[in-house]
C-alpha cells in the first residue's frame, strides 16, 4: 500500500469517533416542549441539568433531545420529579392543575369576511344606550330578542371555525397534530399552485373567562348583555390571533 495512503489513514482513523459523535450531536432528533405557567407564581423547571425560570403567566418554548429525560418542577417550595420519554413531537407542559386552551381552524379564504362581521361590534344593543338601566327601561322585550339574536350569531362561529375549548387537567399534552401551537399562526400564507390546503389548525392558550364563555355558549337560552359581551370578546380574541404577527 502506498505510504501516503497509510499515513493519511493513520491520521484520519483517530478522528472517526469524534466525527461520528459530532454528526450524532448535530443530527440528533429533538422534541419541542412548550412550558406553560398559567398561574400567579413563578415556577422553576429543570429538564436534566437545564434550569428554566418562568414568571407568572409566562410560557416559553425549548427543544430537548429525544429519549428519557428527568423533569423537575418547583413552585413555592413544592417539588415534583418524573422521568418523561420524549419522541420527535411537540408537547405542552401544563404547570397548573387546570390549564385553559382552545383549538380551531383558520380558513384563509373565509376569515376576512368573518372578522369583518366580528369587528362591527355589537351595534344597536349597547352603542346608543349607555347603561344597563337605560337598556332595561327602553323596549325590554325587543332588547332581549336583539341580545339573543346577536349571541346566537356569534355562537355559530364556534362550530363554523371548529373552535374547541380545552380544559387540561393532565400535565403533558401532545400538540403535534396542530399546524401551529401556542404561537399565533401567520396573518397570511403562500401555497404552491395546485395546493388547496388553505386551512390551518391552531392550538392556543386562553384565559379561564374566555374558556367559560366558549364552553357555555350552547347552553344560554336567554343570554344577558354581559354574557353576549364576554362571548363576543372570546370569539374575537381567538379568531384575530392569526393577525398578531
Amino acid at each position: 500500500m502506498n505510504r501516503k495512503v497509510i499515513l493519511a489513514a493513520l491520521i484520519v482513523a483517530p478522528l472517526v469517533p469524534a466525527l461520528i459523535g459530532l454528526a450524532l450531536f448535530w443530527f440528533q432528533p429533538e422534541a419541542t416542549i412548550y412550558l406553560d405557567n398559567q398561574g400567579n407564581d413563578a415556577v422553576q423547571v429543570w429538564i436534566d441539568a437545564n434550569e428554566l425560570s418562568l414568571q407568572a403567566r409566562e410560557w416559553r418554548m425549548i427543544k430537548v433531545p429525544t429519549g428519557t429525560r428527568t423533569v423537575k418542577i418547583e413552585r413555592n417550595g413544592n417539588v415534583t420529579v418524573e422521568e418523561k420519554s420524549f419522541d420527535r413531537k411537540r408537547y405542552v407542559l401544563n404547570l397548573e392543575p387546570r390549564g385553559y386552551y382552545c383549538s380551531f381552524r383558520i380558513d384563509y379564504e373565509s376569515m376576512k369576511a368573518t372578522l369583518n362581521r366580528l369587528q362591527k361590534g355589537l351595534p344597536d344593543i349597547g352603542a346608543s344606550l349607555a347603561t344597563e338601566a337605560d337598556l332595561q327601561s327602553v323596549f325590554p322585550e325587543q332588547r332581549a330578542r336583539g341580545i339573543k339574536s346577536l349571541f346566537e350569531k356569534t355562537a355559530r362561529l364556534i362550530p363554523e371555525h371548529r373552535i374547541k375549548s380545552i380544559l387540561a387537567t393532565e400535565r403533558w399534552l401532545d400538540v403535534s397534530e396542530y399546524d401551529h401551537a401556542m404561537d399565533p399562526p401567520p396573518k397570511s400564507i403562500q401555497v404552491a399552485e395546485g395546493n388547496e390546503k388553505l386551512q390551518r389548525s391552531v392550538f392556543l392558550r386562553i384565559s379561564a373567562e374566555d374558556y367559560d364563555a366558549l364552553s357555555n355558549a350552547g347552553s344560554k337560552a336567554n343570554p344577558t348583555f354581559e354574557e353576549l359581551e364576554k362571548l363576543h370578546k372570546a370569539v374575537n380574541l381567538v379568531l384575530t390571533h392569526y393577525r398578531a404577527n
